[in-house]
């Protein structure tokens, strides 16, 4: 299985592991990168771990970060697709307003 991760999604990755960087320190930074790549070995060998909602995404929260991954399956071309990394305490449908999506 393949790993896409969208623009927007790099974007948020990104950002979220600079702003712990830069509120706490760069080692919780790396943490938060190394979290996510962990989660998305997790989801690769194992795509379908992830809770269904709305019947096309699925989404899987990190361990130790207020986060969580949406992504999509696409069989046909066996992809993995990272669409978000909305915070938990964020409307869950925020991040379609993206342009990017």
């Amino acid at each position: 299985m393949k790993l896409l991760i969208t623009p927007a999604a790099a974007e948020e990755l990104q950002d979220i592991a600079a702003w712990y960087a830069e509120r706490a320190n760069s080692a919780l930074g790396s943490a938060f990168i190394d979290e996510f790549e962990r989660t998305t070995t997790l989801l690769l060998a194992n795509p379908a771990s992830g809770a269904t909602f709305s019947r096309r995404f699925q989404q899987f929260s990190l361990r130790r970060f207020p986060y969580r991954i949406i992504y999509r399956l696409v069989k046909v071309n066996d992809e993995l697709g990272i669409l978000a990394i909305p915070h938990h305490r964020r409307y869950p449908a925020a991040w379609r307003k993206h342009p990017s999506r």
